[in-house]
């Protein structure tokens, strides 16, 4: 047969309470998520009816915000270059990247 454990009154308690704590914070971490997820959702729905100029504007801001951080992104293929803008051009959509100081890569 299986061990029986006998706890006391303080025993018990501690134990109840732990569980209180655990179910609160299940509670508290659900309902995060249900939130965050609303959150995303209207965010994804909002940016979808944005214009392209304002989504690019967008972008061009996110990409400040990066580079005063000190985080360049950087170019998958060729991680000398490092994106610094997207520009509209007769309606395409073009990123503008730099391939770092030519000086130096010339000597």
């Amino acid at each position: 047969m299986g061990k029986v454990v006998a706890y006391n009154r303080q025993q018990r308690r501690a134990i109840e309470k732990q569980k209180k704590r655990q179910q609160i914070k299940e509670l508290k971490e659900k309902k995060q998520q249900e939130i965050t997820g609303a959150d995303q959702q209207e965010a994804q729905a909002f940016l979808e009816s944005l214009s392209v100029p304002a989504l690019v504007a967008g972008v061009n801001n996110t990409l400040q915000v990066l580079a005063k951080k000190g985080i360049r992104p950087a170019d998958y293929d060729n991680k000398e270059r490092n994106l610094y803008r997207l520009q509209i051009v007769k309606g395409k959509v073009y990123f503008l990247a730099d391939i770092g100081d030519l000086d130096a890569e010339k000597h």
